[in-house]
């Protein structure tokens, strides 16, 4: 009986502290939600461009990575689904010096 009553004891006391502490703590959830990465200030222009890169889009019978290479263009991105083209980095020189894009 003595038993029981000092463990009553004890876990009135216990429980409610490992409770205050585990509330209390500063970590996150490890499934919280992150907010996504964003282009530093700098970098954006008012209109939410950002300056140099450019997404260029080509006619369904071109090869959009081999039009990259013809201009000496290192694509960050290919697309091939809704449209086809790519994305890159690129002086806009590259865009002015080239006839056949409109």
């Amino acid at each position: 009986m003595r038993i029981r009553t000092n463990l009553a004891r004890w876990s009135v006391i216990v429980v409610p502290a490992i409770v205050a502490i585990t509330a209390c703590s500063d970590n996150q959830s490890p499934t919280a939600p992150r907010a996504a990465p964003k282009a530093p200030a700098a970098l954006v222009a008012t209109d939410g461009s950002i300056p140099g890169n450019y997404i260029v889009e080509a006619d369904w019978n071109a090869d959009a990575l081999a039009l990259a290479t013809q201009y000496g263009i290192k694509p960050k991105h290919v697309y091939e689904q809704l449209i086809n083209g790519f994305s890159g980095a690129f002086p806009v020189e590259v865009r002015r010096g080239s006839r056949d894009w409109k």
